[in-house]
């Protein structure tokens, strides 16, 4: 928990800042549900989000060891929370935006590694891969339908995925086992609805990296999917023997 609410933040964050997160994160949502494996929400999101609340400006400032990064020390979410023109126009800057080479988190900017953790998701937990698939395809789909800004389709997808800690969030976060929902379809319907509300208030909200919070609320969704889904899935093949008869 302490490390992945860590690889979300700056690398020059106050200590004490990370330090409260993870606190916040274990008393008051890991432990007081039984442990990790009964929380209701995800205790590092929960962590995350609360410390954008309480430190807003420490958590999305990156001026530190920002000299010769492509956008400076703008990290590219802001730069999308903006609608300031960013594009791919250079092959140059499309290798330096997947290598991380940008101001973000210290831990979720390279999009390789990510890449390289998704593969090793699906060989370890193919099932759990269900989740990050949902998630990155519906906001994919948002990105391309609704773009921030002005740019082509497959620039919009590609700028909305490798900004802020979109990727990060999928492989490490809405895949907790707890949260999770256990069917394949659920799992995929619950991945495209935070995907979705994550794109929502990348545009309407006020932090330019709203995942956690997106992640938050799909975890409160997840009983009601549950119990939808479920309901359809039995009643389905009721009528299809009703019809029959």
């Amino acid at each position: 928990i302490g490390a992945a609410i860590a690889m979300m933040m700056p690398a020059g964050v106050p200590l004490y800042i990370p330090a409260v997160a993870a606190s916040f994160a274990v008393l008051a949502v890991k432990i007081p549900f039984g442990g990790a494996l009964h929380a209701p929400f995800v205790p590092a999101a929960a962590g995350f989000a609360f410390a954008s609340v309480c430190f807003k400006e420490q958590i999305f400032t990156y001026a530190y060891n920002s000299d010769g990064k492509i956008f400076g020390a703008n990290s590219l979410a802001s730069l999308l929370a903006r609608g300031n023109s960013v594009s791919l126009s250079s092959a140059a800057t499309t290798v330096d935006l997947l290598a991380g080479n940008s101001a973000g988190p210290m831990g979720t900017g390279c999009v390789l590694l990510m890449i390289a953790c998704c593969a090793y998701l699906f060989v370890k937990r193919r099932k759990a891969l269900l989740v990050t698939a949902g998630f990155v395809v519906a906001c994919a789909v948002v990105a391309a339908v609704a773009p921030r800004i002005n740019a082509s389709p497959l620039s919009s997808i590609v700028l909305e995925l490798s900004s802020g800690s979109l990727l990060f969030a999928a492989v490490f976060l809405i895949t907790d086992h707890a949260t999770m929902p256990q069917k394949n379809l659920n799992r995929v319907v619950y991945g495209a609805i935070c995907g979705i509300l994550c794109m929502i208030m990348r545009r309407m909200g006020t932090f330019e990296e709203p995942v956690c919070f997106a992640i938050l609320l799909a975890n409160g969704f997840r009983p009601v999917l549950d119990s939808v889904i479920g309901a359809v899935t039995v009643s389905l093949p009721k009528r299809k023997e009703a019809v029959r008869k």
